[in-house]
């Protein structure tokens, strides 16, 4: 007859398929991911690639994006998504499964309203959710956003968006009120823990730790993923630079996903600065792909893939004069704003520059100009 021993290690290698690896563990006690996506609505910049008034191609790339948090999901049960629509002058969340004092957006208290999400036995139902929250979402905000009629009002709103801007502040503040939920439920969980110890033994206090391993000490692995279509908004190069610095602080990566069109200068600084992915799709048929090879992963496993990578990156600063993207600019020593010729008066802080220094700046940019036109 085997002994003990023998007959342990003889049952733990007929099991030994179902025992967790050590890197499995860790995997399963690191904190889940949450994709924030920040889709690029504009109506002007999709007209001028789809003429048809359908939007046959915009709900195409929704639907993608659909099948991209789907996956997203499935890679494990914690994981979260958060899809904000953005437009030329709004910017609105249509769809959020993290766990906020359970806060429902505007398209699933629509989807419910009209019956809900019907079951469909070939589809899980939580991917059904996302999908008819996300479609109705867009097409509601859609036709909120109708654009002006008049062409120099039309005109104005082209040159003034401010809807990738406003997405990328109300993400950082979802992705903010999640952490600060989360450090709430930690506390709250070893309160918890703390008493179970005293009363009933370690069950408790074991709930509590396992819990607190995931979501509610570690909170989320946030992300943002910009899905762009329309071109830069000098105007707005201020408020980009907060939200970078902002999400450098929290340390949250910013991924963008040009779709079409000339690249974003400032979304590519938004990328390079908090070690996130640029990618500019040459063409739209292939989003679906380049989701799933890019921006799938998580940003724990970026160090063993082979990512994009983001070389050719423009620093060069806009005027706050003109909105101008300037190679020499001129700096307020107060307020640290930019211009692209010298001023008597700053137009931010109102400081007064001294005449001498503006004849200087003057000379020197008369030297440079000269020299730029040898040399060209």
């Amino acid at each position: 007859m085997p002994s003990n021993g023998a007959t342990s290690s003889e049952g733990h290698a007929r099991f030994s398929h179902i025992v967790k690896s050590s890197e499995e563990s860790a995997y399963l006690s690191a904190a889940p991911d949450l994709v924030v996506v920040v889709l690029d609505v504009d109506p002007y910049a999709w007209a001028a690639v789809d003429s048809s008034s359908t939007g046959h191609l915009l709900r195409k790339v929704v639907v993608e994006l659909c099948i991209f948090l789907n996956a997203h999901t499935a890679i494990r049960h914690e994981n979260s998504v958060a899809v904000y629509a953005a437009a030329h002058n709004r910017a609105e969340l249509l769809f959020s499964n993290a766990p906020l004092n359970s806060q429902q957006t505007k398209s699933a208290r629509l989807v419910a309203e009209r019956g809900g999400s019907k079951p469909d036995a070939n589809t899980y139902q939580p991917f059904k959710l996302v999908d008819d929250a996300v479609l109705e979402g867009v097409s509601d905000f859609l036709e909120a956003s109708k654009p002006a009629a008049d062409g120099e009002a039309r005109a104005d709103e082209e040159r003034h968006s401010t809807g990738i801007v406003s997405a990328l502040a109300q993400a950082l503040c979802h992705i903010h009120r999640l952490s600060l939920s989360n450090a709430t439920g930690a506390d709250a969980s070893a309160g918890m823990g703390s008493v179970s110890i005293h009363g009933s033994g370690t069950g408790g206090a074991g709930s509590a730790g396992r819990s607190g391993a995931g979501t509610a000490r570690g909170g989320y692995k946030s992300r943002i993923l910009v899905l762009s279509a329309s071109p830069d908004s000098s105007s707005q190069y201020v408020p980009v630079m907060n939200c970078i610095f902002g999400a450098q602080k929290r340390g949250v990566l910013i991924d963008v996903c040009k779709l079409f069109g000339t690249d974003s200068v400032f979304l590519q600084q938004a990328s390079h600065l908090t070690g996130g992915t640029y990618f500019r799709i040459k063409d739209i048929s292939l989003l679906l792909q380049t989701l799933m090879a890019a921006f799938l992963a998580s940003p724990t496993l970026r160090s063993q893939i082979r990512l994009p990578s983001n070389d050719d990156v423009d620093f060069r600063a806009a005027c706050f004069c003109h909105g101008r993207i300037v190679d020499v600019g001129y700096v307020c020593s107060v307020c640290l704003s930019i211009f692209c010729s010298p001023r008597e008066r700053c137009i931010t802080c109102r400081a007064v520059f001294p005449q001498r220094t503006l004849d200087r700046y003057e000379s020197e940019k008369e030297t440079y100009v000269a020299s730029a036109a040898a040399a060209s």
